[in-house]
């Protein structure tokens, strides 16, 4: 299930996890919004208020006839949390530790006045008497640090796949208002769309379409009664990552029809890292492969890739040279230094024997699972923009002369797997003389030749 809380709800479902009232499990995906996970300022404000006496009086007079004074034990245990009794703040914390180990994705609103609403301008008076005008971010009624406390990884885009740090309010957090008409970091709508697998250097989450990375395939696979793209953050994190399998298993067990730990009964589709998240989540026991998965593996790099080798070495070149210009247009690029999610793709023979043996595992439990694959072995691939850098990253990677998509060579790719064929219609796994991006279907079929066809491959292969 999908738990989605919001504002003081985010402390009585951690409370009540906390508590042992119930119990979170594994397979929840859990969307806070707008917690004041180490109270409000607000809350402080409004009991000040209430006793005011001289020019606060009009205003309490206001408070009165609203029925919030004298405040009520939902705004007093709503203090900050280093302002209150030892025992409340005992609670606090052991909320917060719930929600760090539980919780999927957060959204915290940094603008009071927020999006353009009659709520703003309350919200933003609010604010300013709580927060004052000492830098904190807040929205209105939660500073930034109280609602994301413990949790890390935020950005500014909707699209971004990440924990949400928007320009809007604590109502617009609640979706009553909708998305901003501009700016990315105003779309609280598209960021939840957007919050719930695909390789590295992926910012996307699992909207219900990403043309621009899988092109109209979601239109070839008729059989196929739902469809869901599932992607998720791979620029920092590895595919052995614990969150990351996580995430994996709660989205595919999500398709599949029973309420287990099995994912059965659906069509499973990997590209480029996704096959090793995949994969090491089965071989890890995070979740398991039914026997009624159909699984297409695509450009999977299940020995690594010394394109993660090459990366480690230019970012680690002197900054003189050739190698240092390449060296600051990677460090543009936000390439430099690498995250773990490339230092943990290099070729399984550099790696240590701790990540040599996943490889290893993730291999395995993909040869006993896998129904077709498809490889690239051109690295310029179709007619487009794409095939140009990938011909020149392939060049510098792969020096011995292998075969490869530009990315991933086809002996990391096909291990494990035979059968191969390079011809679309064949129904066998296929050889195709495209690159690693034409291979996720992005760029549709070639002009010519049967090998250069990874969507009619589709269609033949289900």
């Amino acid at each position: 299930m999908i738990l989605v809380t919001f504002s003081m709800g985010n402390l009585v479902a951690s409370g009540a996890f906390a508590t042992g009232k119930c119990q979170l499990g594994k397979n929840v995906q859990w969307v806070s919004i707008a917690g004041p996970m180490q109270g409000s300022r607000a809350g402080n404000l409004l009991e000040e208020k209430c006793r005011g006496t001289g020019w606060g009086a009009p205003l309490k007079g206001v408070l009165n006839l609203v029925g919030h004074c004298p405040p009520t034990p939902a705004y007093l245990n709503l203090k900050t949390q280093q302002s209150v009794d030892r025992s409340l703040r005992d609670q606090f914390a052991a909320a917060q530790d719930v929600r760090r180990r539980g919780v999927t994705k957060v959204m915290c609103g940094t603008k009071s006045s927020g999006l353009v609403s009659t709520d703003g301008a309350g919200l933003a008076v609010v604010g300013s008497m709580a927060f004052g005008d000492d830098g904190t971010l807040h929205d209105g009624v939660v500073a930034m640090g109280s609602c994301s406390v413990g949790v890390d990884n935020f950005s500014t885009d909707a699209e971004a796949g990440a924990n949400y740090k928007a320009s809007i309010n604590h109502l617009d957090a609640s979706f009553r208002h909708g998305d901003g008409w501009w700016g990315i970091d105003r779309k609280p709508v598209k960021w939840f769309e957007c919050a719930f697998i695909m390789g590295a250097n992926s910012t996307h989450a699992a909207c219900n379409h990403h043309p621009d990375l899988w092109g109209d395939i979601h239109e070839h696979a008729p059989c196929c009664s739902r469809i869901s793209f599932m992607h998720y953050e791979s620029v920092n994190r590895a595919w052995n990552e614990t969150s990351v399998q996580e995430e994996f298993c709660a989205a595919a067990l999500q398709m599949s029809p029973a309420c287990s730990q099995t994912v059965d009964n659906v069509m499973l589709v990997t590209f480029s890292m996704g096959n090793l998240v995949a994969a090491s989540a089965f071989a890890s026991d995070k979740c398991q492969l039914g026997e009624d998965v159909t699984w297409v593996s695509i450009a999977g790099p299940m020995q690594g890739s010394p394109a993660g080798n090459l990366l480690e070495d230019k970012c680690a070149a002197s900054d003189s040279g050739s190698d240092g210009t390449l060296k600051s247009i990677l460090n543009l690029f936000g390439k430099c230094p690498p995250t773990p999610a490339y230092l943990n793709l290099k070729t399984q023979a550099s790696v240590d024997v701790s990540l040599q043996k996943q490889f290893a595992a993730a291999q395995d439990v993909r040869r006993r699972g896998v129904t077709k694959t498809m490889c690239g072995v051109k690295s310029s691939g179709l007619a487009t923009t794409d095939g140009v850098g990938l011909a020149i990253l392939g060049s510098m990677a792969f020096k011995d002369g292998s075969v490869h998509d530009g990315v991933v060579g086809f002996e990391s790719c096909s291990v494990g797997v035979d059968g191969f064929a390079t011809d679309a219609n064949a129904g066998a796994n296929y050889k195709a003389s495209i690159n690693h991006l034409d291979t996720s279907f992005r760029n549709g079929d070639g002009w010519w030749g049967a090998d250069r066809k990874p969507v009619k491959w589709f269609e033949c292969a289900l």
